[in-house]
């Protein structure tokens, strides 16, 4: 989904960046909701900031899932109800339950961390 987003928002980026006081978009119970907003100075400056810290973490998050896209070592949700819309539950690893997927993800970060203090 955030891939998506991205590659929406760039296709758009010249029509964005020229009237960045009249929309707003929202994404809500899987619709996008577009209205009409005029934000202040300070609030557009946060938006950016936001949007900055998120690409952040999306590149941090693609480091960390490495280049097999393992995601047996991304954060799993805190709810199950989050698994219902998620466009990865097919190759998720709480695909079989979250509680149990949740206990052999700390494991396996447990081995991880064992076999690097190990090797120094």
């Amino acid at each position: 989904m955030n891939e998506l987003q991205t590659m929406w928002s760039i296709s758009r980026r010249k029509s964005l960046i020229n009237c960045p006081r009249e929309y707003v978009l929202k994404y809500r119970n899987s619709k996008w909701i577009y209205q009409r907003f005029s934000p202040s100075d300070i609030l557009l400056q946060q938006s950016k900031q936001l949007l900055e810290k998120d690409v952040h973490q999306m590149n941090q998050l693609v480091n960390k899932l490495g280049p097999m896209m393992n995601l047996s070592i991304i954060p799993l949700s805190n709810n199950s109800e989050y698994c219902k819309k998620c466009n990865f539950k097919n190759s998720c690893p709480a695909k079989k339950g979250l509680a149990k997927a949740k206990i052999e993800q700390v494991l396996s970060e447990y081995n991880f961390a064992k076999e690097k203090f190990d090797s120094n």
